[in-house]
């Protein structure tokens, strides 16, 4: 039945009798066994394993720059790491089709997490609330990773586009330009795309994903790509 987790998220929740007919009585009796909610382009599920442990996946677009970059141990803040990497949608309740989306998860079975009926006193038990917070704040670290894996693309195609003798104007799809000059900058040295003159001489900025770069040509980059609506053309 939906409900509302909060007020951006709306979520699909299912109780799963097979499951809880397993477990001892305690707090995870009241809880749902099951959820998935929206966030932008991406799916979020939380799921409870066979041992009573919930697990928390968050779905890509396999159209995605970043969706060949998820797999398990990625360097993500998430409670035991990435232990989930695949086309798979995980869950019961499958609702996109096959190898549509990237999943990569969490899970809460760790040596310091306690399974519904564990004995260990000192161990804690992940809660259904708990489980959401940590999938939300994993989708957002993905979107920040997407983000940076986007403008790095249209870096590196700008700049193989200017290599090819495209102007700069031309290149990022500046509607300011005009046949007698800018029609915004009165001169070129108040352009951000004038950042290019500085670094282009840098041939191995050209490629981005394949050098290490300063940090210096690495701001001066996205300042460059933030400035135009447009990204560079790659025709």
């Amino acid at each position: 039945m939906p409900s509302t987790l909060s007020d951006d998220v709306e979520k699909e929740v299912w109780k799963v009798r097979e499951v809880k007919i397993k477990l001892p009585a305690g707090v995870w009796q009241d809880e749902p066994d099951e959820a998935r909610w929206n966030r932008l382009d991406f799916r979020c599920k939380v799921v409870r394993s066979g041992t009573g442990a919930w697990c928390g996946y968050v779905g890509v677009p396999v159209t995605s720059p970043v969706a060949n970059k998820l797999y398990m141990g990625m360097p993500v803040k998430v409670h035991g790491g990435i232990t989930y990497s695949s086309n798979d949608e995980p869950g019961r309740f499958v609702r996109e089709r096959p190898n549509s989306f990237k999943w990569v998860g969490f899970d809460c079975a760790h040596c310091f997490d306690r399974l519904p009926g564990g004995s260990i006193s000192s161990q804690t038990y992940r809660d259904f609330t708990y489980v959401v917070k940590e999938t939300i704040e994993l989708a957002k670290q993905i979107e920040l990773l997407e983000e940076k894996a986007t403008e790095d693309d249209a870096i590196e195609v700008g700049y193989k586009l200017l290599l090819e003798g495209n102007s700069i104007c031309r290149t990022f799809g500046c509607d300011w330009a005009g046949e007698e000059g800018c029609k915004k900058y009165s001169t070129s040295a108040l352009c951000p795309a004038s950042l290019i003159r500085d670094i282009s001489s840098n041939e191995a900025f050209l490629y981005p994903s394949l050098t290490k770069l300063s940090r210096n040509h690495v701001l001066a980059a996205r300042t460059i790509v933030k400035s135009f609506p447009i990204q560079p053309r790659r025709a």
